[in-house]
């Protein structure tokens, strides 16, 4: 056992990830957990972090020493005032006073890794949707509409409805893997361009690139959400 902990002594999680991204988890008068700066936040996600540190316990001993790492930094603030600092890489972890790093467990690794910001990027239903534009790169853009329960393309005498539906439904409430910066994907050309023209509001673009299942979206709608991950069924839809 790294650190016995148990839920009700923890006031306050603070994690550093890769890429600069620091959260801060406090709990308020009802005990209830909120991410601060964000009043919509992944909460089975913060649930299943409290749980992976209360208590802390090891996967297992490297067996060796290793240099310390500071790839990942959770810093625990219990309701006594003391303070934690653990320090994490990909599979092992540091504190004070171990002689050794510890193996992470798969729960503590998941959570030390998982996207805890709102990972909806688009609040939009299948039905507020009025029509789609698909660019794909070298192509004519396709329009795609629906119209009393059937999809219709602008230009196109046949379509494969099932494929549109998927799009449709892939778009409504679209969720990401993880938020993630890549300062030269400027310089990418998108695979595809997806104009998403909304029953009320300016139309939203979705860039996807191909490499990596990478996408950004506009009109940017947080300045540190430069970009993001989706999985490959999204990706395929």
């Amino acid at each position: 056992m790294i650190l016995d902990l148990k839920r009700d002594q923890v006031a306050a999680l603070i994690l550093r990830q890769p890429g600069g991204v620091e959260l801060k988890f406090t709990k308020n008068a009802e005990g209830k957990w909120l991410l601060e700066g964000h009043d919509i936040f992944e909460e089975k996600a913060a649930a299943a972090l409290v749980s992976a540190v209360t208590p802390l316990l090891a996967g297992g001993w490297s067996g060796q020493p290793i240099a310390p790492s500071n790839d990942t930094l959770l810093t625990i603030q219990t309701a006594d005032g003391a303070t934690h600092t653990v320090a994490f890489n990909d599979q092992f972890g540091s504190t004070e006073g171990l002689d050794q790093p510890f193996l992470l467990s798969e729960p503590l690794r998941n959570a030390l890794t998982a996207e805890y910001r709102d990972r909806a990027v688009l609040h939009v239903s299948a039905d507020e949707i009025e029509s789609v534009t698909i660019q794909r790169q070298g192509d004519e853009p396709v329009t795609v509409r629906k119209l009393s329960g059937r999809y219709v393309a602008e230009g196109m005498s046949e379509l494969n409805e099932e494929a549109a539906a998927g799009v449709f439904d892939a778009l409504a409430g679209l969720r990401v893997v993880r938020y993630e910066t890549r300062r030269t994907v400027a310089a990418q050309q998108d695979a595809v361009m997806l104009t998403i023209h909304r029953r009320s509001g300016e139309p939203i673009v979705l860039h996807l690139i191909e490499d990596g299942h990478y996408a950004t979206i506009s009109p940017a709608f947080d300045d540190y959400r430069d970009g993001f991950l989706l999985d490959d069924a999204t990706w395929k839809n």
